[in-house]
């Protein structure tokens, strides 16, 4: 526990002020001495506890600690260098041992890791790949270290993103998803409805830039992105991936419709082109003006802009006029987490230490800088308000801050590590194939997801048994090596 925030570790303990001199407060009676000098008393202990629990950690001998964190490239790599260099100077005794070359959802690297008792101290994740490592008994429960007054300063939205029944797992230092970039050169005014985007994209299709290449106005090959950009059509259509019972639902009637949707832009619409293989090609296509929309995510800002200048426009996706849902993206979020002991062989020294690492990361301070320098939306309440109110170094902000109206948590459920592979796989070659039955494809690819999710042992295909030890933040840090001695129970 963070005891620095948390009075509540002080109770039972009684302070005796010193006899004769001192400080005499006013003859107010005897009740009001006595309930003044417990109020000393109380103050005095917090603030003894407070720093005997920092000068012990931080006075003693050296230690190291490792960190995996990926940055991207300019403001993001800035922020972090400058808060490694105001955290060493707070705590000099510390050595921080950085890779910055494993990237978010490594839980595969990480897991390996862990299995051998070498993972990192702290580790920079997304939060649903960071669910897994959570389940898997390998982090230190968040909810354990800090007061609610400490989770109180973030977004709702942000600290779902990072709970797993009931537990926090790691603290968030964004949140963030797509919304719909636009080319001034074709359209002017940004679409509302799903209807006004296609129609916008059947003017553009067809055109002719000047190195010859024919524009198409919405390039989205199905399968792409591992259906991570898919995903927001699903709530536009009525549909869910999966239900309250983790089971998918990829074969009903309105997921079926949200994939003939998608699918249709090529071959209904034509509005996007066939031979799409990587997200990179729908990218080049967009900064080369062959496209009119993209759907991407507030890291692609910078890049956008340096290709299109003030041709560049961002607004909210689209809502279904026919069911009147909005297109809602994944509004997921990056954050920290911290291992326990048997996944990395840290010390309760390194385990403070990287609690404290971790709060410096996600501070207030340092998530204004990251939406100055880097364009991420901040997790905390203040440090989002403040984006809000200066948000005019960013012209686009608050079309992102609208976007973010009509948005779903990002799934950090275990099943929805079976959804992205499958989805990838079943619809690619349905675009592919450009002849495919939809309904079919739609099945085969809720099956490769259940087949996925039995495979690993992921819910509901586990035991009750399991699922209520994972619900238990005391006994889940066993899950991982529980997993490793009886892989026919669950395996992570």
């Amino acid at each position: 526990m963070d005891s620095s925030n948390d009075g509540n570790n002080n109770k039972g303990t009684s302070y005796q002020p010193p006899s004769g001199g001192g400080y005499r407060p006013p003859s107010a009676g005897k009740k009001n001495r006595k309930l003044v000098w417990a109020v000393v008393a109380v103050v005095i202990i917090v603030v003894v506890a407070t720093v005997s629990v920092e000068a012990y950690y931080s006075n003693k001998a050296a230690h190291t600690i490792t960190i995996w964190s990926s940055q991207s490239a300019g403001g993001e790599t800035q922020v972090f260098d400058q808060a490694v260099k105001a955290f060493e100077a707070k705590y000099p005794n510390i050595t921080l041992s950085i890779d910055t070359a494993v990237n978010v959802g490594s839980a595969s690297t990480y897991l390996t890791a862990a299995h051998a008792g070498k993972a990192p101290n702290v580790y920079r994740d997304t939060s649903d790949d960071a669910a897994v490592l959570w389940a898997s008994g390998s982090l230190i429960n968040m909810s354990d270290e800090f007061n609610s007054s400490y989770f109180a300063q973030f977004e709702p939205a942000a600290l779902n993103d990072w709970t797993y029944h009931g537990s926090i797992y790691g603290i968030p230092i964004n949140i963030n998803g797509n919304a719909l970039y636009y080319n001034k050169m074709y359209i002017k005014t940004p679409p509302k409805t799903i209807y006004q985007l296609i129609q916008e994209a059947k003017n553009v299709t067809g055109k002719t830039i000047q190195n010859g290449k024919h524009v198409y106005g919405f390039p989205y090959g199905l399968g792409l992105w591992y259906g991570y950009n898919a995903a927001a059509w699903f709530p536009a259509f009525n549909a869910t991936i999966f239900n309250a019972s983790m089971y998918p639902q990829l074969n009903s009637v309105n997921s079926t419709k949200t994939i003939g949707f998608l699918y249709n832009l090529t071959y209904v619409y034509k509005v996007s082109p066939t031979g799409l293989s990587t997200p990179n090609d729908v990218i080049s296509m967009f900064e080369d003006n062959e496209s009119a929309f993209i759907e991407e995510g507030p890291w692609m800002q910078a890049t956008f802009e340096s290709y299109l200048g003030n041709n560049l426009g961002v607004a909210p996706l689209p809502y279904n006029n026919v069911t009147d849902s909005w297109v809602e993206p994944i509004w997921g979020s990056v954050g920290y987490v911290v291992s326990n002991s048997k996944a990395s062989g840290a010390n309760p020294t390194q385990i403070w230490a990287s609690i404290q690492f971790v709060k410096m990361m996600t501070n207030i301070t340092n998530q204004e800088l990251l939406f100055k320098e880097a364009g991420d939306f901040p997790s905390a309440i203040a440090a989002n308000s403040w984006a809000v109110a200066h948000n005019s170094t960013d012209p686009f902000a608050k079309y992102w801050f609208e976007q973010e109206e009509h948005t779903q948590i990002q799934p950090n459920y275990l099943a929805f590590n079976a959804y992205w592979t499958p989805f990838n796989t079943q619809m690619y070659a349905l675009y592919v194939g450009g002849h495919g039955n939809i309904t079919q494809a739609a099945n085969a690819l809720e099956q490769q997801i259940i087949s996925t999710m039995k495979s690993a042992g992921y819910p509901p295909f586990i035991s009750a048994t399991t699922i209520s030890l994972l619900q238990t933040s005391s006994v889940s840090e066993n899950i991982f090596f529980f997993a490793e001695s009886y892989g026919n129970v669950i395996r992570l």
